[in-house]
């Protein structure tokens, strides 16, 4: 309603009030005084006008003009004493100025346009804004046809012209502190009003002054580590350089550090020089880097840099920082260049593509491959990530389209047109494309049909199986299939659960047959001797199985600095052995008796992660509750999250725009909020009604 009192009124002020305050007017002949009372949504006669939104008479201009003088649109006088109509404060004195002549609803400007008396803005009566005529205005009548725009944005001025186009969109303007609303060029003329669409954008960064904000990347106080905006602040390639600690012993610091809060961390190697230490080299020494990767030739110099993500260990050898980093390409110049738990390359280990059945698009978490789209008629619908989208929803009657859609519902039973003929359904329905289909089934009624059964009708299912019983009802599913039987000497026959009803009222199952090469017999195939020798999972070769790869080995030292832990779950591979995937950590103070020695795990400032002794400091699966960011927008988290650089969890999260409002953290009530008058107000009313 606000945008009418902007921008119309000064075009035309009675014409609004006849339009949409007084939408729920009509006139009867029953005419008290100056007022006409209203009901039923016509607009108000030639002369009158409605006054302001709550009210439901109309009055004739005069009236309108004289109620000026300190009285409401009702006749009586107003607590106040204001001018205005409504009862606002009018013209200083008390009262509304006489802006248009007595009885005059029309005035002539001039000799081809004129302006219509109304109500203004101040509740006071005051000429419009001036229209046009096609031909010659005179005696306050256009000669010709009368233009008029007023209440309009866009359409036709009534004389085959046109009142605009809709090329002036709103300016692009912040909806909420992550969202950005654009308009397009071009709006649509729907009643007249111009109308324009929205296009709602994310904005990773914020939003602010009707655009997306940049991310401003920072690194103050910072060695290394995240900018802010998902860049290195610098690496730790830097170390301090080598110095003698004493007359006989050489400090040398490793080339790659780990950076630690925003700090670079380099360990370091002291080198006993029995010559002695001068210059930062012990004197008198012969460098040696036989069988290393890294570290200190033993005279202040470097063996090779370990690069990015990866350590020098005691031995000289180059070895990964954590258990998320894996060097794939066979070089430490790079470092340790794969994050094993993001990486659909080499997911959880080296080489580990991810392939998954069906699945359009595939990603890599927490080391695992995982279905992120489904191709399309696809499901995963046990939302288990192995078997990929398992579930052909084109055909399948459990999940027909989507997953758990069973075709078990069919239609209600219903009398034909005819009266005289009852259609039902076979109980269990087949899946055709996008939907569920079921068999129909027509019964002939002795009577009549009426009600969903025939009038005066026994029920019968002799000979049936399955299907009608003559009066809308069923005579069973086709649920109990026959027992697996021998078909011949070396065919063993085995039926599915679920079978359909043919017409002749029997159920027919579907089956299938299995070779048995020893011989069929009661109801299995004979001779088969179950073998596990040399398998530790498995098929047995009659169908059993050897065993489950749920023992893994033993959490064991390899090397003296990594401690391998196993998975709890593991595969069996081709030679029907249990193959288990194992991460390395790395002890900086050795490894003995299958864990890290002088480790202290802390959990210290983390809500995830490792706690720096190959143990977990917890997972991400307790994502915020739901909260309103606004008015009109909720933001809803969704669970696990992940672990950040930082150890604290992050989750993903969507903004969905309420159809109402938002309150109490969550999409509640009605609203009229960017609704013009005649809108649903989402709870069966209109905005704008009186």
């Amino acid at each position: 309603m606000a945008r009418f009192m902007g921008s119309i009124f000064p075009r035309a002020f009675g014409a609004i009030f006849a339009a949409c305050a007084c939408a729920a007017c009509s006139f009867s002949p029953d005419i008290a005084g100056s007022r006409i009372d209203c009901s039923d949504g016509k607009p108000c006669p030639e002369g009158w006008i409605c006054p302001e939104a709550g009210n439901k008479v109309c009055i004739p201009v005069e009236t309108a003009r004289d109620a000026g003088a300190g009285a409401n649109a009702d006749g009586g006088a107003k607590a106040d004493g204001g001018g205005g109509i409504d009862g606002g404060p009018g013209d200083t004195g008390g009262a509304c100025r006489d802006r248009c002549p007595s009885n005059k609803t029309v005035e002539c400007v001039s000799a081809g346009s004129y302006h219509i008396c109304g109500i203004g803005g101040d509740g006071c009566l005051a000429w419009g804004t001036e229209q046009h005529c096609t031909g010659k205005c005179a005696d306050d009548q256009c000669e010709g046809c009368r233009v008029d725009c007023a209440l309009k944005d866009c359409g036709d001025d009534g004389c085959s012209g046109s009142c605009g186009s809709c090329t002036r969109p709103p300016a692009d303007a912040c909806k909420d502190n992550r969202t950005l609303s654009e308009y397009g060029p071009d709006g649509a003329c729907t009643d007249n009003l111009c109308v324009y669409m929205p296009q709602d954008t994310d904005c990773p960064y914020g939003c602010g002054n009707g655009k997306c904000t940049s991310c401003t990347p920072s690194c103050a106080g910072k060695e290394c580590g995240d900018d802010g905006c998902g860049t290195d602040c610098a690496l730790c390639d830097k170390p301090p350089a080598s110095s003698c600690l004493s007359a006989n012993t050489l400090r040398h610091y490793d080339p790659a550090g780990a950076c630690q809060g925003g700090v670079c961390r380099y360990t370091y190697s002291d080198i006993n020089c029995p010559n002695g230490c001068s210059g930062a080299q012990c004197t008198n020494c012969t460098p040696s880097c036989a069988g290393k990767q890294c570290g200190s030739d033993g005279c202040g110099g470097d063996c090779g840099v370990c690069g990015a993500y990866a350590i020098c260990n005691g031995q000289g050898q180059c070895e990964c920082a954590d258990t998320s980093r894996l060097n794939c390409n066979g070089t430490w110049n790079d470092g340790c260049e794969v994050d094993r738990n993001t990486d659909r390359f080499n997911c959880g280990n080296c080489g580990n593509a991810c392939t998954l059945d069906n699945a359009a698009v595939v990603g890599c978490t927490g080391g695992g491959c995982k279905v992120v789209t489904c191709a399309q008629d696809h499901g995963n619908c046990n939302g288990q990530d192995a078997d990929g989208c398992e579930v052909n929803l084109s055909v399948d009657p459990n999940n027909c389209a989507q997953c758990g859609k069973k075709c078990n519902t069919p239609p209600a039973a219903a009398c034909l047109a005819d009266a005289k003929t009852l259609r039902s359904y076979d109980a269990q329905g087949t899946c055709a494309g996008s939907g569920c289909s079921y068999t129909p089934r027509d019964t002939v009624c002795p009577n009549a049909c009426a009600n969903a059964q025939c009038t005066g009708c026994q029920p019968s299912c002799a000979g049936k199986s399955c299907g009608d019983n003559g009066c809308g009802g069923s005579c069973g599913a086709c649920i109990s299939p026959p027992a697996d039987a021998c078909v011949g000497a070396n065919t063993l026959r085995s039926y599915n659960a679920a079978g359909t009803c043919n017409a002749g009222f029997a159920c027919d199952y579907a089956y299938t047959d299995a070779n048995c090469p020893n011989g069929c017999a009661g109801a299995q195939c004979q001779g088969c001797s179950p073998s596990c020798a040399g398998k530790a999972c498995g098929n047995d070769g009659c169908g059993g199985s050897c065993g489950g790869c749920n023992s893994p080995p033993a959490d064991a030292c390899v090397g003296a600095n990594t401690l391998r832990s196993y998975n709890a779950a593991g595969t069996c591979n081709a030679g029907f052995a249990c193959d288990y995937a194992y991460a390395d950590t790395n002890c900086p103070n050795g490894c003995a008796g299958a864990q890290c020695q002088g480790c202290s795990p802390s959990c210290a400032g983390k809500s995830c992660g490792d706690d720096g002794c190959g143990g977990n400091c917890g997972g991400c699966n307790s994502p915020p509750a739901d909260t309103c960011l606004s008015g009109k927008t909720i933001r809803q988290y969704d669970s696990p999250g992940s672990c950040n650089a930082g150890f604290n969890c992050d989750y993903p999260f969507t903004d969905t725009d309420c159809l109402n409002d938002c309150a109490g953290d969550t999409c509640v009530g009605c609203s009229c909020l960017g609704k013009i008058c005649g809108d649903d107000d989402g709870c069966g009313g209109t905005c704008g009604d009186p």
